[in-house]
């Protein structure tokens, strides 16, 4: 948001279009910082700039909706898409892989590939993972949990932390899950607005989630019937009744294939990038 008063200010002089890119409600996620006046003046500004706007992109529904009611006029959702060809991994590839990791073929795999902060609620993840044999968890990441985590999980032959990863190790290490975990605070400001890349590369890799009630993340797997959402706070004891769940037979399949099939459907870059390339030709007249 405060690039835009500049962009509007160039738009004017050079007569060109102007483009706003939201991927969360910044007056929002300013709150958690700044005081209660000077997050309603920034959401006040927030309200009189898009209207100048030619074209505002966000990255859900929900927001998307949030911002035509503050006043954009022209919107248009790219979500954090992701291409599935990137996520096409061969079976000898996740195969040798989890040989490599020691782990075996009966167990439940879940995994958390991203950022180890306070509100992604991986300690009730591991806690429950460290008491469930039947599951086999992979953590891979950095952030201000991450001493407390080694520490947790240094005993835990069923909890592997691969420490600090790249955006090219994230296909493999979701296509050797058989579940992807996602978990937020849901007094997170912007937790109503929740539309994680987990999501999507759990997707693009046919892979069932675990997440809470919350944002777009919720509203896709629960349309998409493709997880199972947890309501209320995540404790570790509904964790492993997930768990325990997840390993009838046919559910964790069922799941899966139709994780894929919205992806192929909807929520793949193919499709993001086409609405990107029309939106585009359509401002520019």
């Amino acid at each position: 948001l405060y690039t835009l008063p500049l962009g509007l200010l160039i738009t004017k002089i050079r007569k060109k279009k102007v483009i706003f890119d939201a991927h969360e409600s910044y007056s929002d996620m300013l709150g958690l910082n700044v005081s209660a006046i000077l997050k309603k003046g920034v959401f006040s500004v927030e309200k009189i700039l898009i209207r100048h706007v030619d074209l505002l992109i966000t990255v859900g529904e929900i927001l998307e909706k949030e911002y035509q009611r503050k006043g954009a006029k022209k919107t248009c959702v790219v979500g954090n898409w992701k291409s599935m060809d990137t996520f096409r991994i061969p079976k000898e590839t996740i195969t040798a892989e989890k040989n490599r990791l020691n782990i075996p073929d009966d167990k439940l795999v879940v995994s958390f590939v991203g950022f180890f902060n306070q509100d992604r609620k991986i300690l009730p993840l591991i806690e429950a993972a460290s008491t469930n044999k039947q599951v086999f968890l992979i953590l891979a990441g950095t952030g201000e949990l991450q001493k407390q985590i080694i520490e947790k999980t240094k005993d835990c032959k069923n909890i592997i932390f691969l420490g600090k990863f790249t955006s090219a190790d994230i296909p493999l290490y979701t296509s050797i899950s058989d579940v992807v975990y996602y978990g937020l605070d849901k007094n997170n400001p912007n937790s109503k607005y929740s539309t994680p890349n987990k999501l999507f590369e759990a997707l693009a890799a046919g892979r069932a989630l675990i997440t809470g009630n919350y944002g777009e993340i919720g509203r896709i797997v629960k349309e998409e019937n493709c997880g199972i959402i947890i309501d209320g706070d995540i404790t570790s004891k509904k964790l492993n009744e997930v768990f325990d769940l997840l390993r009838y037979d046919g559910v964790l399949h069922n799941y899966r294939m139709n994780a894929l099939m919205a992806a192929e459907r909807k929520y793949n870059w193919k499709r993001a990038e086409q609405t990107l390339l029309q939106k585009y030709c359509q401002i520019m007249g």
